[in-house]
Formats: structure tokens, C-alpha cells, sequence
């Protein structure tokens, strides 16, 4: 089936990544005609939540040149941060050190099968005084704050359908960015090269490469439409790059993203049976090794 992600915390995560930087390519002439994102006004598909319109936090601090923040951090340390925990005194926001950071991740926002954003706990700190703390306490260090998608799934097709409605995704989360004054997107699908078929007959059978390639497309289109200079990352893992045969087709994606976060866990599978980590002794158990 798909791998699920393991539990992300920034407390204080010390992920000191070297993020691989790509280059972009956000010309109209680059991405060839994408048609415009339409934006909802309100929070649409969302139920019956609400949707606060928080004051938009201060500008996004100056960073010095060749920085990742305001206090001349050389290498980009990108987090992701649980929304359970965020404004927790001892783990959360408030207990970070802002200077070494260059980028923290909303971890995160879940996608229903239909594209639809889901009104759940992370939505309820989302959409909330919290969230609003932490981007305006980040500005003022000149670090980026994101939002991770997650897709909420529990089979190959609720995923592939995921992925087929990625146009409604897109209008809600551009939408989104731009009422709580976020730096941009962090793109969370984690799946295998698989065939979809579409349960919609408006949609054509194709690869979830295909689909995801497409969804990084309209994501980096529905950004730049709201405005220019907002940050689309997508994680992935680090055997994508040895070809275009999986989930992950790196040349066809780094046209749209400005950087992939690479994560190591298909390296940590990989690996477990061989010395000097050597799981056969744990009754098939996975190693408690580092990852990502």
C-alpha cells in the first residue's frame, strides 16, 4: 500500500537540512497555457466552519542577502511543526530558537478524496489566534512560514481521486495562504508509481505521477496568480532521484517547485537487514534508526 509519513515535530526539530535548491521556472512561457485558478472568496467545501479572516500578520522581515532569515542563517533549516503542539510553552512556538530556523511547515492540513480541505483539530489551530502567533513571531526573524497538504486516504483509489480532484485543493489552500499571511505551500503526497482509474468519467485514465506532476503544475500556477514570490515545496524521498520510474518524477516536478525536501526513509528500509543496524534480531520489527 502507500507509506505513511512518520510523526514530524519541530521540538526544535533539528533537521539542519541541506534542501535541495532547484532551479525554477515560473514563466507563463516555461509552463506552456495553465489555465487561471479560480478562488473562492470563503473557505468553500469547508462545511459549516467558519472561516476567520485573522489580521494579516506584519511583511515578511528583509533578509540579508544570501540569508535564509534576518539574522544571516547560511543554510536553509526548514521544520515542520505539529499543530497539536504549536503553542505549547516547552515544545511549541514560544520555546523556539527563530534564529536558527529558516523555514517552518504548518504540519499540517488534510485533503479529503475530493480535493476538499478537512475541518478538523489541525484545522481548528489553523484557524486560529495560534497560527497567527507564530507567523507574525517568524516574520519578525525573517523565516518563512508554510503549510503542509496532507491527503486523508485510506486506499489506492480514495488516493488516486485525491489527486484527480487537485483543482479544488489548490483554490482552497491558494485562498487560504492569502487570508492568514503565509510564505506558501509544502506538498505532502507520499505514494508508489501506480494506474489510476478515475471514478469520475470527466477525468482520463493516467500514472499518479502524471497527476501529482500535474498538481505541483496548478499549485505553482494558483500561487502565482495570488502573488508573485510565494514558496512551493514538495517532499519526497531520496531514491527519486535515480530515475522517472516512481511516484516522483523529479525533472517534470522542479519545473514547478522551488525546492524538494528529501526525506530517507525508503534508505532506512532499505538498509535494516544489513549491518550495522542488523534487525533480524527484532522479530521483523523496523530499526529505531535515524531517518530524514
Amino acid at each position: 500500500m502507500f507509506p505513511r509519513a512518520l510523526a514530524r515535530a519541530l521540538c526544535l526539530l533539528p533537521v539542519v537540512l541541506s534542501i535541495v535548491s532547484v532551479q525554477t521556472a515560473h514563466a507563463a512561457t516555461a509552463h506552456g497555457s495553465i489555465p487561471a485558478v479560480q478562488q473562492p472568496a470563503t473557505g468553500a467545501g469547508l462545511g459549516s466552519t467558519p472561516v476567520s479572516r485573522l489580521t494579516a500578520p506584519k511583511a515578511l522581515a528583509p533578509r540579508p542577502t544570501s540569508a535564509y532569515n534576518s539574522f544571516g542563517l547560511s543554510r536553509e533549516v526548514f521544520g515542520f511543526a505539529t499543530a497539536g503542539s504549536l503553542s505549547d510553552s516547552t515544545i511549541g512556538y514560544p520555546s523556539w530558537n527563530f534564529n536558527l530556523l529558516g523555514t517552518v511547515a504548518f504540519f499540517a492540513i488534510h485533503v479529503n478524496y475530493n480535493g476538499v480541505l478537512i475541518a478538523d483539530s489541525n484545522w481548528n489551530v489553523w484557524d486560529s489566534s495560534v497560527l497567527a502567533g507564530l507567523v507574525s513571531t517568524a516574520h519578525a526573524h525573517g523565516v518563512k512560514v508554510v503549510v503542509t497538504l496532507v491527503p486523508q486516504y485510506s486506499d489506492t483509489v480514495d488516493f488516486c481521486d485525491t489527486l484527480y480532484n487537485g483543482s479544488t485543493t489548490v483554490s482552497q489552500i491558494v485562498n487560504q495562504v492569502g487570508q492568514k499571511g503565509v510564505d506558501g505551500v509544502n506538498i505532502d503526497y507520499e505514494g508508489q508509481l501506480a494506474q489510476c482509474s478515475p471514478s469520475n468519467p470527466g477525468f482520463v485514465a493516467q500514472s499518479d505521477q502524471a497527476l501529482l506532476t500535474a498538481f505541483a503544475k496548478n499549485m505553482r500556477a494558483g500561487l502565482d496568480a495570488a502573488r508573485a514570490g510565494y514558496y512551493l515545496s514538495i517532499d519526497s524521498y531520496s531514491g527519486s532521484a535515480a530515475g522517472t520510474d516512481g511516484f516522483f518524477n523529479i525533472p517534470d516536478l522542479n519545473q514547478y517547485v522551488d525546492s524538494f525536501f528529501v526525506m530517507a526513509y525508503d534508505m532506512d528500509y532499505a538498509n535494516q537487514y544489513y549491518p550495522p543496524l542488523n534487525c533480524s534480531g527484532n522479530q521483523g520489527l523496523k530499526c529505531l534508526s535515524p531517518v530524514s
